[in-house]
């Protein structure tokens, strides 16, 4: 079973009404469509293009409208795990550009012995514990039951 979210007709205001289904793979004729996305790749992103296919009123999930409603939820805790991996990444590159100034020497001392590679570490260093915090905070958020609609695009920026 795949859990879909279609199109379910036009609502009074004139805007599309999107409804959730589950849809047997074994019943349906569908196409996959993979979206190319650039930089850094958490999953296959696609859609699943369907030709009159016909699914049981028993499979039909929530009420309408309610899509959109699940696919932000499932956004808002995506979003923050986004945002650790890439928080992540700059750690790594954090701990290597450390360790760079840490061994070469410029105008006869250590690179990190001057005080303004110190002072962009420092900077480095701050911008990622911030990160990170936000991160954690957003997850927070959601684990509390609280609307994590701003905290989660926060933290994936």
């Amino acid at each position: 079973m795949i859990n879909v979210s279609c199109l379910f007709g036009v609502g009074e205001n004139g805007k599309p009404v999107t409804r959730r289904v589950l849809v047997d793979r074994c019943d349906a004729e569908f196409d996959i469509r993979e979206t190319a996305i650039t930089g850094l790749r958490q999953g296959h992103l696609s859609e699943l293009v369907f030709e009159r296919t016909r699914v049981p009123t028993n499979h039909i999930m929530g009420y309408a409208g309610d899509a959109a409603k699940m696919l932000t939820m499932a956004w808002n805790g995506n979003r923050p795990l986004l945002g650790l991996m890439c928080v992540h990444l700059a750690q790594k590159a954090f701990d290597m550009a450390r360790a760079y100034v840490g061994s070469w020497r410029q105008f006869g001392k250590l690179l990190g012995a001057h005080q303004l590679v110190q002072h962009d570490l420092a900077d480095i260093e701050t911008a990622i514990v911030s990160w990170r915090l936000m991160c954690y905070f957003a997850l927070d958020c959601i684990d509390r039951g609280l609307r994590a609609n701003g905290t989660s695009v926060m933290a994936k920026r």
